[in-house]
């Protein structure tokens, strides 16, 4: 212990740069501490934001070439990729460690018109209602009507969208009101009507919520053209894609198309024209709908696919899960040799989530840039003090100290200096985290909003956060001890005795 005793008594004797080494350490560790608990609750709050609020925690997707998010921006969205082999990925989902709740669902676009009058447009989540209020329970509030009851042709308006579309036609539009959705999917132009149960705002939401209403996934995927025809040709097609297109193949052109003839053999060109006297509804008894054949297998082909999906989203009850729960559902996506991902959270929040994790890069780099200028200013204070201290290094070298023993003393001046100040530094940041947790940081902003998870921000004292200040400050000590502790041992015990 006389190391430690000698350590002590140099720092005493040296209070100014002891103060000087000790205040930069604490500063840094204090703005250690204090940011990364900043943004540790700021991830915590976006999670809230996004995973607890839209996005789930896993989110199972298609491949493409394109970029696409949980929301669509295109005009169409009908080159956005569906789900393949859907009910195999849905069934490894459910049974993924810490599983909740899974929520399939379809994005797109549509226009709005009401009374065939235009009134503005929308981004469309298609969705099982049940699911979605099983899986959100509190991710919308209501401004007026609900979730529908029954099954249908229904259409949760989002406020903006019907405020917007309230003020393009001049009329109220509420709970009971149809409107016509327009979309443009893969067989061209699409209308249909919708009813409108409620109309609702996100709890957590930003600018890119603002203009999404949820509808049933039948309506949508007939808007976007997502029909059995469409998908027999596609990895991800429905499970009964097969089945029509054996049927297809089974039936002729004739007995697909009719028989082509729109008259009977005995017909001639004379007799389409009624002679005179034949009565207007002499062709009354004609089967007109004879010639276009058997339309079963053409209503099969029309028909929308129930298992085209775009995203299916994966709620966990524990966090902690998220990498077992991933990698089982990619287990299944190999097994059945489609093209799929698994994403998290982040993913589908995109721009901001990025943004927000960018922010906290450009912060520990500005705080690795201030580490390496205290360590740069501890290792030349030290240097000074080694300097100053040559005499007595050389008698310590002289009365038998070992190089180990000089390099012990600096070490330990270093790293109880680290400590001390170290330790003192968490107790700054910690305070100052409590601080605005007891005020709140309040903000109207939607991106802050996003962020904090609400418009009013406490933040938490983050223990990986404490945890990483610690090793930190060992590092500091350590590496500022490493050009003190050379030159040191580069005095000779007699030159150093000579300038004493």
């Amino acid at each position: 212990m006389i190391v430690l005793k000698i350590a002590f008594r140099n720092l005493v004797e040296h209070k100014t740069k002891t103060a000087i080494i000790g205040f930069l350490i604490a500063f840094a560790i204090a703005f250690l501490v204090a940011g990364n608990s900043v943004m540790d609750s700021v991830k915590s709050g976006m999670r809230e934001s996004y995973a607890e609020n839209y996005t789930g925690d896993l989110i199972v997707h298609g491949v493409s070439d394109e970029d696409f998010s949980l929301i669509q921006m295109g005009p169409g969205a009908s080159d956005m990729p569906t789900v393949p082999a859907f009910p195999r990925l849905r069934a490894a989902a459910e049974a993924a460690s810490s599983a909740v709740s899974v929520l399939p669902l379809v994005s797109g676009a549509a226009s709005i018109s009401v009374d065939e009058e235009a009134a503005g447009m929308a981004f469309l989540w298609g969705v099982d209602f049940a699911d979605y209020a099983r899986m959100f329970p509190d991710s919308l509030s209501f401004v007026e009507g609900g979730f529908p009851s029954a099954a249908g042709a229904f259409v949760l308006l989002s406020e903006t969208v019907r405020d917007e579309a309230e003020k393009e036609t001049g009329r109220r539009l509420g709970t009971g009101d149809k409107v016509t959705l327009g979309g443009f999917g893969a067989a061209g132009a699409r209308l249909r009507e919708a009813t409108v149960t409620g109309v609702f705002k996100f709890e957590r939401g930003g600018a890119q919520l603002e203009r999404v209403s949820i509808v049933d996934a039948s309506t949508l995927r007939s808007l976007k053209g997502m029909t059995v025809a469409s998908a027999a040709g596609a990895p991800a097609s429905a499970a009964g894609a097969a089945d029509v297109a054996v049927a297809g193949a089974e039936i002729s052109e004739d007995e697909l198309f009719g028989s082509g003839e729109l008259t009977s053999d005995a017909a001639s060109p004379a007799a389409d024209t009624p002679a005179a006297g034949t009565p207007a509804g002499a062709n009354a008894g004609f089967d007109f709908d004879g010639i276009l054949g058997d339309v079963s297998v053409r209503d099969k082909y029309a028909a929308t696919d129930s298992d085209a999906w775009n995203f299916l989203l994966v709620r966990l009850g524990d966090e902690a899960a998220f990498p077992a729960a991933k990698a089982s559902i990619e287990s299944a996506i190999a097994e059945a040799g489609v093209k799929a991902e698994v994403s998290d959270w982040r993913w589908g929040a995109g721009l901001v989530a990025e943004l927000a994790y960018s922010i906290q890069i450009i912060f520990n780099i500005i705080v690795l840039v201030i580490s390496v200028v205290a360590v740069i200013i501890i290792m030349n204070t030290l240097v000074i003090s080694v300097t100053e201290r040559i005499p007595e290094i050389g008698t310590i070298r002289a009365i038998g100290g070992s190089k180990d023993f000089v390099r012990s003393m600096i070490v330990w001046e270093t790293l109880s200096i680290s400590v001390v100040f170290g330790f003192l530094g968490i107790l700054v940041g910690a305070a100052a985290i409590g601080i605005a947790n007891r005020a709140g940081i309040e903000s109207d902003n939607l991106f802050f909003r996003l962020l904090f998870g609400g418009s009013l921000f406490r933040p938490l004292l983050s223990a990986g956060a404490v945890a990483g200040s610690l090793a930190a400050t060992a590092a500091i000590g350590l590496l500022s001890s490493l050009y003190p502790t050379a030159v040191a041992l580069k005095i000779s015990p007699v030159k150093a005795m000579q300038k004493g």
